[in-house]
């Protein structure tokens, strides 16, 4: 089995437990998928968007998910939905090369109306946690954050910050 077929089989497995275990009050509103062309569609409205805190280009071929598409085969990706409709949350990553961690290098709500503001995150966790337990990672690393009050919010999540090489962690067993 080619590493891309046994990693797409391993994300589409963490989308449906993901969603299986959404809180029950959740159930009907809030969705996982992969990141894909509706996704990507509907992020390009944030593009100028007032509070949007970062402008990456989730499309660009060099860094966003087109490149992790073709140079990524372990990547996670992960969209989340209110209601099918609207786009919330967008995270993308990789293991680290021995695969005993799982870094996250996007993550990001959408900066207009977001019915989950202030629980996007706390969504990308729970499936980034799904998808580390289920490649064995022990820990997961959220890549340079954007500002000290991000790492700040990391930090009341649980994350310490590893000033050195800039990411939050937190170590899951």
């Amino acid at each position: 089995m080619s590493t891309e077929s046994k990693y797409s089989k391993i994300r589409r497995e963490v989308v449906e437990m993901a969603n299986e275990l959404l809180p029950i009050h959740y159930k009907h509103s809030v969705s996982y998928g992969l990141i894909d062309m509706k996704a990507l569609m509907e992020h390009r409205s944030w593009h100028g968007a007032p509070g949007r805190k970062v402008n990456w280009d989730w499309e660009r071929g060099d860094y966003g998910y087109n490149h992790y598409l073709y140079q990524e085969p372990k990547r996670f990706e992960i969209a989340v939905w209110w209601r099918q409709m609207k786009l919330c949350g967008l995270s993308l990553g990789q293991p680290t090369w021995s695969g005993s961690r799982l870094r996250l290098d996007f993550i990001e709500a959408t900066p207009l109306d977001n019915p989950i503001k202030g629980l996007t995150f706390s969504f990308i966790e729970r499936a980034a946690e799904l998808y580390a337990m289920r490649i064995d990672a022990n820990e997961i690393r959220l890549m340079k954050p954007i500002s000290a009050g991000v790492i700040d919010y990391y930090g009341k999540k649980g994350y310490a910050y590893n000033s050195r090489e800039n990411y939050c962690y937190k170590v899951l067993r």
